[in-house]
């Protein structure tokens, strides 16, 4: 059962965050019943869930990553993805936003007798010296 295996991953891993064990929990049992209802989908087995609750234990700040490594996640079709993330979604674990979704600016000013790019991308913006070819 789902405590049974809560209990279990948590015995073995006595540091690991009760929140970030729920999450792992969550993700478990909506991939579960996921799986119930669509045969494209297998559940988390106890070693995957156990190994994932280990590096929870040692990176409490990575709950999605080890999860998505454990299902091989980046091979997988796209459709499989995207039923996924709903179901990483729907256990409290977003989906980080692509480089796509994040937006490119640049902007040109005048300090002095300077002329600065400034280049941003999403909230991350850095300065570069303007080169001008002549």
């Amino acid at each position: 059962s789902l405590e049974e295996t809560k209990a279990v991953a948590k015995g073995l891993n006595p540091a690991l965050d009760e929140g970030v064990l729920d999450s792992l929990m969550r993700f478990s049992e909506a991939l579960s019943d996921a799986a119930d209802r669509d045969t494209t989908l297998h559940p988390l087995s106890l070693r995957q869930i156990l190994r994932i609750a280990r590096h929870l234990a040692l990176h409490p700040k990575e709950v999605r990553s080890p999860i998505a490594q454990a299902l091989m996640y980046p091979f997988l079709p796209l459709f499989h993805q995207q039923k996924l993330d709903k179901l990483f979604e729907m256990a409290g674990l977003p989906v980080p936003p692509a480089v796509g979704s994040l937006e490119i600016r640049t902007n040109d000013e005048q300090r002095g007798q300077e002329l600065v790019r400034t280049l941003s991308i999403g909230d991350t913006s850095l300065s570069l010296p303007r080169m001008d070819v002549n």
